[in-house]
């Protein structure tokens, strides 16, 4: 009895604990304590090379500017306090520093500096602290962490999207911000906790969401998705999104639900002159050198942005400090890096790849302060540097790029149009299936849907990029349609199995991890930055999207239909890669071994099994029908040669020509089942047209898919 009346005491003093951040970066503004008022002792430092003369006797600090008019002075003023000066952090040092005490969470800070005969400037410093814009904020770091990062044992589906996008399409958007005022109130963060989204994405056969929290320039109440990569800050939350508590809440409700959250972080470049005072606009006082902006950079992915000077080892270390400092505060277990071949390519051809050695210093880093940390690396020119595979732990591979091109190649330029070449296809997951680095592979992310798509390397095949996935398989379709090769009103039912087929094809080639786009389970038409294609569609179909399928002579209800199908069917077949994909939660090592097993090229099949050597029932098989011919039972059926090491009875979880009862049509135009449910068995054994070997007779409709689970015999321990 006692001890329960003591717990409300016990409480109050854990409440009055002050707060120590596990991780304080040096070269960098940043809190070290918090008492339990949620008042925050500051360290401030700025970096300001060439600032002072190096001579020991010029190192002092000046208290009144009218004493003196030949010693700079660098100032920080804490909301609607006094400035007060800084002084250099040692001898010769270049970086100015000073304390604060007791500063209230939300204070605004800013930062300034004088020299001789000249006018106050703004500094906009990187600090590891709040910002809007050129303004640091006091953040409230007095969080209750309530879950544990998710760990896991089996195959990853990361979605790539935007938490704006996401909050703008949920419920009519009932809830999504109007205007940055409207943010600045109520952050994105902080509205998404009014929802159930987490809840509702843990439905979807995910289990990590990729986005772009970074301080940019884009306007997230009306996004152009470009504009999430133009960003001022390195690695932090735009305060769009919302205050540190906001986003710690919001990473913390994902992982009650079994989600994560990876940040994508391009940290190689920023922004021209977003504000006064931006780090591309800080001149060294002795020589007039730009301080933080490579000058000789020719790298660029998004015009307007500049280039960090990694030649200055302390621009390094303070990039080094806030990704750690950002990892650290959020718990994060998996950040991407973006663009590293603009990182590493920049400096190829000079004496030292200073790229290369930010990349090394910052896995040392990472290493020391967050070693269960991975790291995704976007890089295609460079993937095979040695740096880069020695730095990053799951390279992005766009395995899915040949699929698209084959699959949505213009009738024109195909053979057989109705039936796509099966051999680049095979080569593709042959190569992905080998790859002995730790890949996370994807057909289309945010680059390749988007109009203005940077993959300039892929000019020869512009009819695989720019667009949505649905809408790349509606122009193939289309031309189809003008050709006689198919019917108008099978357009739609065209569009979403060649997406399907993309997608999956895809999706089982991978051994550890696969990223996809919401619009291709939605089926969105056009591209991700035409007028509100940002937007997450949830469910349903967009009046435009009705338009355009009724054009083909569908009716309302077919076209709901066929949409809520194919959702169903991707979550469907997402669920199997996880279930079936195993991964050693230790070393996040992929258990499973991917082989193709047939191939048909006269009628585009083709066979992928997966296998685990230890675990026989988590062998899958699947099988592709990329053609127009319909093996849709006796005596048209398709003849499959079963593995010789996986003889006896097979499950189907998954037939892509079947439709569940509830979601089946009506009508002159209704589509229907020929397809076999979950659960049915099928069994080897001699057939037609291969009698003297174990064979599986299978129903494979036109531009479908099975997946078959093995059911080993017991007792059986036989591998391949």
């Amino acid at each position: 009895m006692l001890q329960n009346l003591l717990v409300p005491f016990q409480r109050i003093n854990e409440a009055k604990t002050p707060t120590i951040p596990d991780y304080t970066p040096d070269v960098l503004t940043h809190v070290t304590r918090v008492n339990w008022l949620g008042q925050s002792d500051i360290q401030v430092r700025i970096y300001l090379p060439g600032l002072l003369p190096r001579l020991a006797s010029d190192i002092t600090q000046t208290t009144d500017i009218t004493q003196t008019t030949t010693k700079p002075k660098v100032q920080v003023k804490a909301g609607y306090g006094s400035w007060q000066d800084l002084h250099p952090w040692t001898q010769n040092s270049d970086y100015w520093v000073a304390e604060l005490q007791q500063v209230m969470a939300g204070t605004p800070l800013r930062f300034r500096f004088w020299q001789q005969e000249g006018e106050w400037q703004a500094i906009a410093p990187l600090t590891a602290l709040e910002r809007v814009y050129e303004t640091s904020y006091v953040p409230n770091l007095r969080y209750q962490w309530q879950h544990q990062p998710p760990r896991f044992a089996q195959g990853r589906v990361v979605m790539e999207t935007t938490l704006e996008g996401l909050l703008a399409g949920y419920r009519s958007g009932v809830l999504a911000p109007r205007s940055r005022e409207e943010m600045f109130r109520t952050p994105i963060a902080f509205n998404m906790a009014r929802t159930n989204i987490p809840g509702e994405l843990s439905t979807w056969g995910i289990d990590e969401l990729m986005i772009t929290p970074t301080s940019s320039m884009a306007d997230r109440a009306h996004l152009d998705p470009g504009f999430n990569y133009l960003t001022y800050d390195v690695a932090d939350v735009d305060w769009q999104v919302g205050r540190y508590q906001d986003f710690m809440a919001l990473v913390d409700e994902f992982h009650q639900y079994g989600l994560s959250v990876i940040p994508d972080l391009p940290i190689p470049h920023h922004v021209f002159k977003p504000f006064e005072g931006s780090l591309d606009q800080l001149l060294r006082q002795d020589n007039n050198e730009l301080i933080y902006v490579d000058e000789l950079a020719q790298q660029f992915r998004n015009h307007g942005t500049w280039m960090f000077k990694l030649d200055d080892s302390e621009v390094r270390q303070q990039i080094v400090a806030k990704v750690v400092h950002f990892v650290k505060s959020f718990r994060l277990k998996t950040i991407r890096l973006s663009y590293l071949d603009g990182l590493v390519l920049q400096y190829a051809q000079r004496t030292l790849n200073y790229g290369a050695i930010l990349l090394q210093e910052l896995r040392i880093a990472l290493k020391r302060h967050a070693p269960d940390l991975l790291v995704l690396g976007e890089a295609t020119e460079t993937a095979h540097h040695p740096v880069i595979e020695a730095c990053i732990d799951i390279n992005c591979n766009p395995a899915g790029f040949p699929i698209v091109e084959e699959l949505c190649k213009p009738p024109a330029l195909c053979d057989r149009p109705l039936f796509p070449l099966i051999n680049p296809i095979v080569r593709q997951i042959r190569q992905t299936a080998a790859c002995a680095r730790r890949e996370a592979v994807y057909a289309q992310l945010h680059d390749e849907i988007c109009s203005n798509d940077t993959a300039t390397t892929r000019t020869h095949v512009p009819w695989a990029h720019g667009q949505n996935p649905a809408q790349l398989a509606k122009v193939k379709g289309d031309a189809l349609v003008e050709t006689g090769h198919l019917p108008r009103q099978a357009l739609l039912n065209y569009v979403r199995r060649t997406v399907r087929a993309i997608e999956t094809l895809t999706l089982f080639s991978s051994r550890l991890m696969y990223m996809f786009v919401p619009t291709v389970d939605s089926l969105s038409l056009g591209c991700l930055n035409a007028d509100n294609n940002w937007k997450v569609q949830w469910e349903g179909v967009t009046p435009q999207q009705l338009d355009t399928w009724a054009n083909t002579g569908l009716a309302e209800r077919e076209i709901f239909l066929l949409h809520e199908q194919h959702r169903a069917e991707m979550v469907a077949l997402r669920n199997i890669f996880r279930q079936f994909t195993l991964v050693n939660p230790e070393s996040s090592m992929p258990l499973v071994q991917v082989q193709v097993h047939h191939v048909d090229p006269t009628n585009s099949v083709v066979g992928l099994l997966r296998f685990v050597p230890d675990e026989r029932d988590r062998t899958l098989l699947v099988i592709f029908n990329l053609g127009d011919n319909p093996f849709s039972g006796a005596p048209n059926h398709y003849e499959l040669p079963a593995p010789k090491e996986y003889l006896g009875q097979w499950t189907i979880l998954f037939d892509g020509d079947w439709i569940a009862p509830e979601r089946r049509t009506e009508g002159k135009n209704n589509v229907i089942t020929t397809g076999q449910a979950p659960g049915t068995q099928l069994s080897t054994g001699s057939g037609e047209f291969f009698e003297q070997g174990n064979v599986l007779t299978l129903k494979l409709g036109v531009r479908s898919l099975l997946v078959l689970q093995y059911c080993p015999p017991r007792h059986s321990t036989v591998g391949p």
